[in-house]
């Protein structure tokens, strides 16, 4: 399963994670991760202020740290991120989880 974390303190973005596979099909034919994984390319290539964030992107992991104060911008970007893959746990609850939680 596709875990994948947002996090946020006074509704601001400070931290994003996702770890794992589908294991919706075989490597290479895996429709889940492939989705999940170009939304996530996708919103990393549309950070405008690249200097205010940490980016982690391996086999298996992708990771995204506020390092300072997140732009309008790139708050729209992660907030739609957030939805698109809330979108695909919709229609495959059963292989990619959406967790957000409010630090105070």
């Amino acid at each position: 399963m596709v875990k994948i974390y947002f996090t946020y303190e006074s509704s601001k973005f400070v931290h994003f994670l996702a770890e794992g596979h589908s294991l919706f099909a075989k490597k290479g034919k895996d429709i889940v991760c492939a989705g999940v994984s170009a939304c996530i390319v996708g919103a990393f290539n549309a950070i405008e202020e690249t200097k205010n964030f940490q980016f982690t992107l391996s086999d298996g992991k992708a990771e995204l740290e506020a390092l300072s104060r997140v732009n309008e911008h790139d708050e729209i970007v992660i907030q739609t991120l957030l939805t698109q893959l809330k979108t695909i746990a919709v229609s495959y609850k059963d292989y990619v989880s959406v967790t957000t939680e409010e630090r105070s």
